[in-house]
């Protein structure tokens, strides 16, 4: 198998050519610019969800986090600057995570800026209705994981799933200190059922969380979290609470039939709800936003990803993904404008999965669409992904490039996950799940073989 382009700027011409041989792949020979990774452990749904974490060394190297679905696992997957790969991997959680099921879009982020990251336990007849979000240290995968638990605040709580976890840090004067002049504070935002809950100093050991604060959408549960994501995305220079960062957070219809779902942009002081209650016992309804996006499809922000397109922007530009309906869509901060992007091929699932980052030498980060219900070549959900750069001049999104394999299987999804990971302190490559595989990117059009001696 191979992994094959089809490109709009021309590179297609110049491979066809035969420039090199660049698209073929047999576990990291010489000339190998592609390498696939088949499940290491029992789980067919390897690959399920990709995570960058922080660069391991200063010579190079890529370091992710991939879970598997369908037989629940967790991998540690790095490369060193040659290109040498290992893999750590652990399936036995053990009855202090307790798995009761793992739905097909479980949250899985790391913490910024650090070799950690969280995901939630489902809740369930193992979890009694206590919804856990486990912090894991990637660097010794399998040991002792650091527990947050939110107790359900009702019967409808009971055994809701954690649907959307963001982390971010916020500039925050809490009452009653008024007086404490406002400090940064790192937050956790863990959307489960119709509740958004923001927790407060989560990685303070003792005594545990400064505080958890949350609210509800609508006591009718007739809406549920699907994503969510922490940035400065507004000015709010003139608002009184001094928050410098918002939460967004996607909302859809638990009835998927009902085709209206939001955007909302929140500060994390909006959502203490009306009462102001720090807890998640027996929260109250969220206040009004800060905006609210309506989107005609059933999954507005199913996922959710964040960057600034324009270096020199002030605000950070949001890009949230309704699969249903195939669309894109991208709110540049500073221009107040959102631009849309699609494709033809219906039901494609187009922004299942989201990444951005930089693959380039120019200063704009590229976006990475993951499609992986595509057809290709007639053959079903063989799946795609589409490469986007952003023309500064214009305010444009461009498609410059797809890739899928060359040699199509049915049930594929190639796509269904995508990162953009740190190789060294000026390059990064691209990693894209499929069923029981991933794939990393030594080289594309964008850029040179990032592995050292090649």
């Amino acid at each position: 198998m191979v992994i094959r382009a089809a490109s709009f700027t021309g590179l297609a011409l110049l491979l066809s050519a035969g420039a090199c041989n660049w698209a073929t792949f047999d576990d990291l020979a010489d000339e190998t610019w592609v390498d696939r990774v088949v499940k290491p452990n029992a789980s067919t749904q390897y690959g399920q969800i990709i995570a960058a974490m922080p660069n391991p060394t200063a010579g190079g190297g890529a370091n992710l986090v991939v879970l598997g679905r369908s037989s629940v696992s967790l991998s540690t997957l790095r490369y060193d600057n040659t290109g040498k790969r290992s893999i750590t991997s652990i399936s036995d959680f053990g009855d202090s995570l307790g798995f009761a099921q793992v739905p097909e879009l479980l949250p899985l982020v790391v913490e910024p800026g650090l070799n950690r990251f969280a995901f939630p336990v489902i809740t369930g007849e193992k979890e009694q209705g206590q919804g856990r979000v486990i912090l894991m240290n990637g660097d010794t995968l399998g040991g002792a994981p650091t527990l947050i638990t939110f107790t359900a605040g009702d019967a409808a709580q009971q055994k809701t799933r954690i649907g959307a976890l963001a982390f971010g840090a916020v500039h925050l004067t809490r009452p009653p200190q008024a007086a404490v002049p406002t400090e940064t504070h790192p937050i956790l935002v863990v959307g489960r059922g119709d509740q958004v809950d923001v927790v407060v100093d989560y990685d303070d050991p003792v005594p545990g969380p400064s505080a958890i604060w949350g609210c509800r959408f609508g006591t009718d549960s007739d809406q549920v979290v699907l994503g969510a994501a922490v940035a400065d995305v507004t000015d709010d220079s003139a608002t009184a609470d001094d928050d410098d960062h918002e939460i967004i957070v996607g909302i859809g219809p638990k009835d998927v039939a009902d085709q209206l779902s939001e955007l909302r942009i929140y500060t994390p002081q909006q959502l203490r709800g009306v009462s102001g209650a720090s807890s998640t016992e027996a929260v109250g309804p969220c206040v009004a936003p800060l905006e609210t996006v309506m989107v005609a499809g059933a999954d507005a922000g199913a996922a959710i990803a964040t960057a600034k397109f324009d270096p020199a922007s002030v605000l950070t530009d949001v890009v949230y993904s309704a699969p249903s309906i195939n669309k894109v869509f991208v709110r540049l901060g500073d221009l107040g404008v959102t631009r849309e992007l699609t494709i033809t091929n219906i039901g494609s699932d187009f922004g299942y999965a989201l990444a951005v980052g930089n693959l380039d030498d120019d200063p704009e980060p590229e976006l990475i669409v993951g499609a992986p219900r595509s057809n290709v070549d007639g053959v079903t959900d063989a799946g795609a992904i589409y490469l986007y750069d952003y023309d500064a001049t214009t305010d444009q999104f461009v498609q410059t490039t797809l890739y899928t394999t060359s040699s199509p299987t049915a049930s594929e999804r190639f796509g269904k996950s995508v990162a953009i990971v740190p190789w060294d302190a000026t390059r990064n490559v691209l990693v894209v799940g499929a069923d029981g595989k991933v794939f990393t990117y030594f080289r594309t059009g964008f850029y040179d073989d990032v592995r050292t001696g090649r």
